[in-house]
């Protein structure tokens, strides 16, 4: 079904959307923009700030799964050579992984053993490298699960292997890895479903009693909108409600060609889909994203959320605990 706005795609490999709207004289009085979400009407910067990147947020049409997988592996091919840039230049989003990944490190070192990782969704692999350097002589070995040609191929020359999907040759056999990581990935997959498939896979891979870490973005957090609009982006936030709650396409407000996928995911929504693949969440933190970059321990509606879980003893495989086949 159409919505407002959108060509509806067909068979074909693209998504139709409108083009920015560059803002107006009036818009753009004084240099600055106004900009309406479902808050208000807001005031703020015509050009972000420096340190920051502004972007674009779209309505989310009705469309198939395998198109959005696409057009985010071309998002991110397109970002490859120039990705690692926001992470030294864009101080929240500097601030925020810094502190995932010393998160990360501590409850590694603290596994006992921890040879094999898998990282689901590992980019360039810069940061795959740091843990690994972070946790000094007894580093594990990380390998990558990436599906953009033109990230794995730096993370190839940064000493981080990779596959390009759960499914390809050289996939981890079931209760191989000590530890999965899915570190700012997990939200760019399309659905319900294949998010259940994906999660099942990566925790038939974990090995009894290994560690699963992931952070999502917060449906409820009450300062990432209004960070975002601070920086200069524009457009409407996730739907609250709904069969697209918390789905949203973006794009960088200077670039018009590419765009990515993203969801935002509410505290039960993901309890859940982690608890029916029987894991065990033993952490659930809010970490400061929109405001307080960075800290670890905010009140769980003022930042994003990192879970950590364990798979019980017991459990051998999800699949076969479930009755299901995810091939």
């Amino acid at each position: 079904m159409s919505q407002p706005g959108w060509t509806e795609p067909g068979m074909g490999n693209q998504i139709a959307c409108p083009p920015p709207v560059p803002p107006s004289a009036k818009a753009r009085h004084a240099g600055q923009l106004r900009v309406k979400d479902s808050e208000g009407c807001h005031t703020m910067p015509a050009h972000p700030r420096h340190g920051h990147v502004s972007y674009e947020y779209l309505p989310m049409p009705q469309v198939g799964d395998q198109m959005v997988v696409d057009m985010c592996t071309s998002y991110f091919d397109a970002e490859a050579p120039a990705y690692d840039d926001l992470d030294s230049s864009v101080e929240r989003r500097r601030d925020y992984l810094g502190a995932i990944d010393g998160y990360v490190v501590r409850r590694l070192s603290a596994l006992g053993q921890c040879r094999s990782v898998l990282s689901f969704g590992s980019g360039t692999g810069r940061r795959e490298q740091r843990i690994t350097t972070m946790m000094s002589d007894h580093g594990p070995t990380i390998v990558g699960v990436e599906r953009s040609p033109n990230m794995a191929a730096i993370s190839a020359r940064r000493g981080i292997q990779t596959i390009s999907s759960l499914e390809a040759a050289g996939s981890p056999e079931a209760n191989s890895m000590d530890a999965v990581l899915c570190l700012y990935s997990f939200i760019h997959l399309p659905s319900p479903a294949s998010r259940r498939g994906t999660l099942s896979k990566l925790v038939d891979a974990l090995r009894p009693g290994g560690l699963l870490i992931l952070d999502v973005f917060n449906l409820h957090d009450t300062s990432e909108w209004t960070s975002k609009l601070a920086d200069g982006g524009r457009g409407n936030r996730p739907d609250l409600v709904g069969e697209r709650r918390g789905d949203v396409l973006y794009r960088r407000t200077d670039r018009t060609a590419n765009l990515s996928y993203m969801h935002y995911f509410t505290i039960g929504e993901i309890s859940s889909l982690l608890e029916d693949t029987g894991l065990v969440i033993t952490d659930l933190i809010g970490v400061g994203h929109g405001a307080e970059p960075g800290r670890i321990g905010v009140p769980l509606d003022k930042g994003c959320l990192l879970l950590a879980c364990t798979k019980p003893q017991h459990q051998a495989s999800v699949n076969a605990s479930l009755g299901q086949t995810t091939g």
